[in-house]
């Protein structure tokens, strides 16, 4: 299904005169009433704002896709709002929004809701395409674009529309000193290791690290109240700069496909008891799934 068969062009304001988030959308929920919600734009607002508080859904480029599962909502809304002066998303540290994409729909249509936020996120990604709804001279225009981009609702969602780039990850020369302040700076626990062709190799973890400065017994013992006054952790400080990634590295990371289905990321998750699943092309590290992409993505949408 074109996404652009979503889109009612009564639901699109290229003028908002709104300069904040709340009022914003309140000036594209007004439309509603010719829909017959004439009572509930109030109620609509304070639940979008009320989503927005979860976690603000600026994307960043001048572009915000707030939406909310609203009880009592029959249908599913697009409205599409533009601004020339640009909002202040002031949750999102003084950044302008210039397009907002807002979506809403009942309790009960969680899919069509993921599907379309996915299908934004794909159309905004790309600067033309950006470029293009900016100037679009009326609504008719904004939605011939949008279908002639030729952008699809999926039907269903995959690894790909979740997931997160690999921002972070480790060579396998790092020393594990080096690993240590990156996982500090970052606050992460886990991370990918990459060799020179970003081919994924292998994964390290915060407690792999924290192995290293405990002497090897202690795995055998039940009791360690007698450790009290001895510092097993010197053995780590003789060998953090000698150590590197490739030394202690686990070399069977969990990693899903990006075309493959979200439920298997889950799975993955829960069954191997794993702080984060690998997105891998051809043995490429592409992104990776956390479990909050899970709740934050799927779960609360």
């Amino acid at each position: 299904m074109l996404f652009s068969s979503l889109i009612n062009k009564k639901l699109v304001n290229l003028d908002l005169k709104s300069c904040d988030k709340q009022s914003a959308v309140k000036e594209m929920v007004l439309p509603l009433k010719e829909f017959g919600y004439d009572d509930d734009v109030e109620n609509i607002v304070n639940m979008v704002m009320e989503r927005e508080k979860i976690a603000p859904t600026y994307l960043g480029e001048g572009i915000a896709i707030p939406h909310a599962r609203i009880d009592g909502l029959k249908d599913f809304y697009i409205i599409i709002g533009r601004s020339a002066e640009g909002i202040d998303y002031k949750s999102e540290k003084g950044f302008k929004v210039n397009l907002i994409f807002l979506i809403l729909s009942g309790k009960t249509k969680n899919k069509i809701m993921l599907q379309t936020l996915a299908a934004v996120a794909k159309l905004v990604k790309n600067k033309e395409n950006r470029e293009k709804i900016l100037k679009a001279g009326d609504p008719a225009e904004l939605i011939e674009f949008i279908e002639n981009s030729g952008i699809k609702v999926k039907e269903a969602l995959t690894n790909s529309d979740i997931m997160e780039p690999p921002l972070v990850f480790f060579n396998p020369e790092m020393t594990i000193k080096e690993a240590a302040i990156v996982f500090l700076k970052n606050n992460m626990m886990c991370a990918p290791v990459v060799d020179g062709d970003n081919m994924l190799i292998g994964e390290v973890r915060e407690s792999d690290i924290v192995e290293i400065g405990l002497p090897k017994y202690m795995n055998h013992l039940s009791n360690l109240s007698f450790l009290k006054d001895f510092e097993p952790f010197e053995e780590f400080f003789k060998k953090e700069d000698i150590i590197r990634v490739k030394d202690i590295i686990r070399k069977d990371p969990q990693t899903v496909a990006p075309d493959t289905s979200i439920v298997e990321a889950a799975f993955l998750l829960v069954k191997k008891k794993t702080e984060r699943i690998f997105v891998v092309n051809n043995g490429k590290l592409i992104g990776s799934i956390t479990a909050r992409d899970i709740i934050t993505k799927v779960l609360q949408i």
